[in-house]
């Protein structure tokens, strides 16, 4: 029986290459000589010999390539995988006394300790790629793919966006705080040029689909992905809408990854885009910045832009300084043209029903404040409840719109006109004094 299998295992030996033989051989002569290495350092010997290992720290996965590796792509590790290895380490054990030594958890335990070495998929390509010339305007090139009601600000965004997507890579506690969002026709190849930011080497870490900041799989997706892609934007309500913000702006993650028996906190790597077909959208009325929106006219999806050179000008920008977020400036000029994409909320509508906004010294000038107004449109209207959320939704309509507040009376007030459709006056009754 013994005979047998040293027969197979010096056949397997003729069939290893001439390095791999030595190396082979070496481990073979340290096992059997007294005060050779040992069994720890005897496994680690031969796993080199037929083998490349890596952890990757984006996924938390193992994997591995056998030798010789020219050609070769990494592979994620899986059970069989694992069988398959602890198989031929058995095969390759001839001293009785070895005999059960290496188990599968004890190859299990050696992969999953510094013996593997780790890598980060995303860092390592960024700084694998090619210098930008600093002459060419690549990201100017993408962002002329796509013709935008805005051109101007699209392109400016974009370059915000892709900058900031390359520090996250770079510098962990860098996030991309905002999504970019194309609205158009349906069949344009909004979604295709979305997925497209994704370079070819990295096509492996982009998700599709709905997110649930309650749900650790949209927890694990922001940790392991670099581009989540916003699925039925269109179908969100205002909470929703809410906690998709929330998620953007998300710093890090904590959780337990499957089958991990620690808690581990990562970074959040994500940058998100989406689509959606329908103009009107947003349906939060407490601000749109994380939202960089654009109405797609014309979409060159299958485009030729060489997406390494755009990730490396990002890169360059990034050392260079660039400024990756929206000042205040940059925020009214995003909030302004994304008012169009504004979904108006039932206190919007009613209030612009009734009034207009005024400037004090108009002779038709009105101050009231805010729950003064909604006490107004509650009677008359039927069903409409004052309370606070209404209040503060009736504010939020009035500052878009343009109602400046004035003091009077010692208290902040809207300078309001009624609309000549309004056959009646405000009575002082029914919402208070005139300030």
């Amino acid at each position: 029986m013994n005979t047998n299998n040293n027969m197979l295992a010096a056949q397997e030996e003729q069939s290893l290459d001439p390095v791999t033989y030595i190396e082979y051989v070496i481990w073979e002569k340290n096992k059997k000589e007294k005060g050779g290495a040992t069994e720890v350092e005897r496994l680690e010997n031969f796993l080199k010999t037929k083998f490349e290992f890596r952890y990757n720290t984006v996924t938390g996965v193992l994997e591995y390539r056998t030798k010789p590796v020219e050609g070769k792509s990494f592979k994620v590790i899986k059970d069989r995988d694992e069988t398959t290895i602890w198989r031929l380490i058995q095969k390759r054990i001839s001293s009785s006394e070895d005999k059960g030594t290496f188990s599968l958890s004890y190859l299990r335990n050696l992969l999953n300790s510094d013996f593997t070495t780790s890598y980060d998929p995303f860092n390592e390509y960024i700084l694998a790629l090619p210098s930008w010339n600093n002459n060419t305007d690549y990201i100017d090139q993408l962002a002329n793919t796509v013709k935008t009601d805005n051109d101007k600000l699209f392109r400016k965004c974009l370059k915000v966006w892709l900058v900031a997507t390359v520090g996250s890579f770079i510098k962990p506690e860098i996030i991309n705080h905002t999504a970019l969002i194309f609205s158009g026709k349906q069949g344009i190849g909004k979604s295709t040029w979305m997925l497209n930011l994704a370079p070819k080497a990295l096509k492996g870490y982009v998700y599709t689909g709905t997110i649930n900041p309650d749900n650790k799989d949209t927890l694990i997706h922001m940790a392991t992905n670099m581009l989540i892609n916003l699925d039925e934007l269109e179908n969100l309500n205002s909470t929703e809408v809410g906690a998709i913000k929330e998620i953007i702006t998300k710093p890090n993650i904590k959780l337990r990854r499957p089958y991990g028996r620690n808690t581990e906190e990562m970074p959040r790597r994500a940058s998100f885009v989406g689509s959606v077909n329908s103009a009107q959208f947003l349906n939060d009325s407490t601000g749109s910045r994380r939202f960089l929106c654009f109405e797609s006219l014309e979409i060159e999806y299958n485009h030729g832009v060489d997406m390494d050179k755009v990730y490396a000008q990002a890169y360059a920008l990034f050392n260079q300084g660039f400024k990756f977020w929206l000042d205040l400036e940059d925020i009214a000029e995003l909030e302004a043209n994304n008012s169009k994409f504004q979904r108006s909320t039932v206190e919007e509508d009613l209030v612009l029903e009734v009034f207009q906004p005024a400037k004090e010294g108009d002779a038709a000038c009105l101050f009231y404040t805010t729950t003064q107004i909604a006490r107004y449109v509650a009677d008359s209207t039927t069903g409409f409840q004052v309370n606070n959320a209404t209040i503060k939704r009736l504010g939020s309509a009035l500052k878009k719109h343009g109602f400046k507040t004035y003091k009077r009376s010692g208290s902040q007030k809207y300078a309001v006109m009624l609309k000549q459709t309004q056959s009646s006056t405000l009575e002082e009754s029914e919402v208070g004094k005139v300030g």
